[in-house]
This record gives C-alpha cells, sequence and structure tokens, in this order.
C-alpha cells in the first residue's frame, strides 16, 4: 500500500512551499488548479491536470488525479495540491448550469463516493514504497474545532477524510518561522514516536525521510522525467 498524508493549513502557512526542500526529480506535483509554484527551485515535476481534462472532454478533476494516481508509479513522493479544489469543482459542477442534478443531495453523496475511491485506491494500490501528500486548506467552526475546508457539514456526514489518514500535518506561521504541528489533537495527528516534537520545521523532504526510516520503505530516489 502506499501511505496518504494529509497537510492542511490556512493560506499563505507554507503548505506547498515546504515541498521546495525535495531534491529535483525526488517529487511529482499533481497541480488540481494549474497555479504556478511557490519557489523557483528546486524545479519540480508537475502534473497539469486543468490541461489534462480540457483534452479529455473536460473530465472531472477528481476522476483524473485517480486514473493518474493508478497508472503512474515512477515517483515515491507525490504531492496532490489543493486537493480540496477536486472537491469544489465536484459541488460548483453539480449544483449550478448544465451539469446540475436534481437531487441535491445526491451530490453529497456522489462527492463523498468519488473522494473515498480516491484514498481508497491510494492505500490499496499495492505499491510498498510510495508516499502521497494531499494538501487541504483548513477552516474553523463557531467552537474552535478546526478541520478540512470542503463544502459543508452533510459532507463531513457522508465521509470523515481525515479518518482514512493516520497522519494528518498542520502547517502554520508563528513568528517568522513557517512549521508543521505534528500532533495537537486538533487537527494534526501522528503515530506515536514518529517525530520528537509536537511543532517542527516546514520541510516536507524531513517529514517524507522520517516517515520512510520508521516504515522500512526505501530511501528516495530521483527519477528523470522528459517533459
Amino acid at each position: 500500500m502506499s501511505i496518504p498524508i494529509i497537510i492542511m493549513g490556512e493560506s499563505g502557512t507554507g503548505k506547498s512551499t515546504s515541498i521546495r526542500t525535495f531534491g529535483e526529480g525526488e517529487v511529482e506535483v499533481i497541480n488540481t488548479m494549474g497555479k504556478i509554484m511557490p519557489f523557483f527551485k528546486p524545479k519540480v515535476h508537475q502534473v497539469n491536470v486543468p490541461q489534462i481534462a480540457a483534452s479529455h472532454n473536460n473530465a472531472l478533476k477528481v476522476d483524473i488525479v485517480r486514473s493518474w494516481l493508478m497508472k503512474h508509479h515512477e515517483h515515491k513522493a507525490v504531492v496532490v495540491d489543493d486537493a480540496g479544489y477536486l472537491i469544489t469543482e465536484m459541488f460548483m459542477r453539480w449544483t449550478v448550469g448544465d451539469e446540475k442534478m436534481a437531487d441535491q443531495f445526491g451530490v453529497y453523496k456522489e462527492i463523498a463516493n468519488r473522494m473515498w475511491l480516491l484514498f481508497q485506491r491510494v492505500i490499496e494500490d499495492g505499491d510498498v514504497d510510495r508516499i502521497v501528500y494531499f494538501v487541504f486548506h483548513e477552516e474553523t467552526d463557531n467552537f474552535g474545532k478546526v478541520d478540512l475546508l470542503t463544502v459543508g457539514k452533510l459532507l463531513n456526514e457522508k465521509i470523515k477524510i481525515r479518518g482514512l489518514v493516520t497522519m494528518t500535518l498542520q502547517s502554520a506561521k508563528e513568528g517568522d518561522r513557517y512549521v508543521f504541528h505534528t500532533n495537537n489533537g486538533n487537527p494534526a495527528k501522528s503515530p506515536m514516536g514518529l517525530f520528537d516534537e509536537e511543532t517542527i520545521d516546514n520541510d516536507l523532504k524531513f517529514v517524507d525521510s522520517r516517515v520512510r526510516e520508521a516504515y522500512g520503505y526505501e530511501p528516495l530516489k530521483a527519477v528523470k522525467i522528459d517533459e
């Protein structure tokens, strides 16, 4: 199985920037929105999901991402950047316009099903040394509870996405320092003993190396991709 890990946090707290610590060729970024990276080096291999969708009859991005992850196993560190927008696209397509569903409760059921399939396919893919990072924005409710920014309570009633993974890191900016919270209980969590500290630098390569060491996965190697 591949290991899915969630990275979540508010905008500007270094979620995507944490990718910068990988060496060239070590990580693949599945770019759901086609945004430019917030750093210049190293150059990372990117999968432009909007571009693929445009060439495949405007296919759903979540289906494109799932298909890509199942067919391509060259990179052993993969980041699905802006994964929350996979949910947003489904919600917008099925609640307004030509694809609007008559059953609006059915929208949430179908979104939950597609996200469930995405994570399950990663978990069950048979790859024994791949780690897939899903990057989400976060929101805080009126009671101070922090969770993934999705499209409402009904979706969380159908599927608790964070419950599908063993590890969730929360990005934050503390003064001039960009960090990951590893186990603060709301919402960060990680296996006991994986990290020595509750707060670490937002260095995704360090996280990747630590997980590989702890679970006996093969060390990360650079991949040459002709683009």
